[in-house]
């Protein structure tokens, strides 16, 4: 349960955007986790957590030590997460963004997006 955890660890060889690492600032914990996909965009080192690199077991042990005896650095990098999860994932936030995009997108009377080639006809084949 991450509301029982002091922080959270990822020790991913490969990942693309670990919702988890979401979860867990959520959650207001800080985050060690490996130097591999979008973990760094994440993960912003001596921020909200520390980005390690993949297999280096002894800077995992270390930021994770490190982390466990500073109660104080846990809470203020966990409250930094929390923070930039809420200003930047928040559903709401995503909903407002797509609506907003979307709404400045032309729309046909018939509810279809028009072309961007203006000159492209709907009874040609191929448009482009």
């Amino acid at each position: 349960k991450l509301a029982t955890s002091d922080l959270f660890f990822l020790p991913s060889r490969d990942e693309a955007s670990p919702v988890c690492i979401l979860e867990a600032q959520a959650a207001a914990l800080p985050v060690v986790a490996t130097r591999v996909g979008g973990i760094p965009e994440l993960v912003i080192d001596g921020v909200n957590g520390y980005v390690i690199d993949s297999g280096d077991e002894e800077a995992a042990a270390a930021r994770i030590l490190s982390l466990a005896a500073n109660p104080g650095e846990r809470k203020a990098m966990g409250g930094i997460g929390r923070e930039q999860v809420r200003k930047n994932h928040d559903l709401g936030m995503l909903l407002r963004r797509c609506a907003a995009l979307y709404g400045a997108m032309p729309v046909t009377p018939q509810g279809a997006l028009e072309p961007a080639d203006r000159e492209c006809q709907t009874d040609r084949p191929r448009c482009g």
